[in-house]
């Protein structure tokens, strides 16, 4: 009878510290991503700022609304720490611990998150956008030309629009999907209105409805054929219709304006091949779990 009540006590107790665990684990996941996902839109967040949301997700992930948090932003990566508080103490109290010897027990648990924007990969149209095509990014449809006429229409490289005889299209190698790395920005352009030879295919109707990464420039230098882009970020482009030489679909502007139909949305889902560490400041962001 005894070993049978020990036995009894050992699983209720360590069902107990189980089940805790689960909970301040939960919390401290909810409070990490949380955090990063905060930090990526926020250039200026500090552990002490952001404490107060990383608490109330650890608490809200906790059966009673109760638990201890600290937290640690540093490289880039939120660790959020999440223990017990029970009745104002920091430990678990065992119900049978007259049978097992331990009152009380610790318990905590750990997550680390990180956030990051595409630092290099493939992209999937072989086009750039000055950065004011992407204000305001506020989900309504619109044109985005390549070259001409309407939002990014004067030269002015310092805003981040079209060279002088630039339409936007990047060098391509094969597969019309150049590896471009902020970590040397400047891409040879591709003059000309057309797509770039070989690409056609990539402006297939089944590209309507679907997001694709594009990267975007700031800063442009020579002209034409000579011109370079200096990529600055990277934007999400959900496609709703283009004009170009070779191809139009559901575009409503008439047929004198080349560019894409469609919107810039905040999130990104990162397709293989993209390595993250690089600018969020234009909306394309990751946040996940990584402990």
């Amino acid at each position: 009878m005894v070993v049978l009540l020990l036995m009894v006590a050992m699983v209720v107790d360590a069902g107990m510290a189980y089940a805790e665990k689960a909970q301040l684990q939960n919390g401290a996941d909810a409070a990490a991503l949380a955090v990063a996902g905060d930090c990526a839109n926020n250039t200026a967040c500090t552990a002490t700022g952001e404490l107060s949301l990383a608490v109330s997700l650890a608490n809200g992930n906790s059966n009673d609304g109760t638990s201890q948090v600290s937290l640690t932003i540093s490289g880039g990566v939120v660790t959020s720490t999440t223990s017990t508080i029970s009745g104002g103490n920091h430990f678990l109290s065992f119900p049978l611990a007259g049978l097992t010897g331990h009152a009380t027990g610790s318990v905590q648990a750990v997550a680390q998150a990180s956030w990051g924007g595409p630092k290099s990969g493939p992209t999937v149209l072989p086009v750039t956008f000055g950065a004011c095509e992407l204000n305001p990014m506020d989900g309504i449809d619109r044109k985005i030309v390549v070259h001409g006429s309407g939002k990014c229409s004067s030269w002015n490289p310092s805003a981040g629009l079209n060279m002088p005889g630039g339409f936007g299209w990047l060098d391509v190698s094969s597969g019309c999907k150049p590896n471009i790395s902020i970590d040397n920005p400047w891409v040879d352009s591709k003059t000309g209105a057309s797509i770039p030879g070989g690409c056609d295919g990539l402006f297939s109707p089944s590209l309507v409805g679907t997001t694709v990464l594009v990267p975007i420039f700031g800063f442009a230098d020579g002209t034409g054929a000579n011109g370079t882009y200096k990529i600055i970020g990277w934007g999400v482009l959900l496609v709703k219709g283009w004009n170009f030489p070779s191809t139009t679909v559901n575009w409503p502007y008439g047929k004198g304006t080349k560019g894409i139909y469609g919107h810039f949305v905040k999130k990104l889902s990162f397709a293989d091949g993209f390595t993250w560490g690089g600018t969020t400041v234009y909306g394309a962001l990751e946040v996940k779990l990584i402990k």
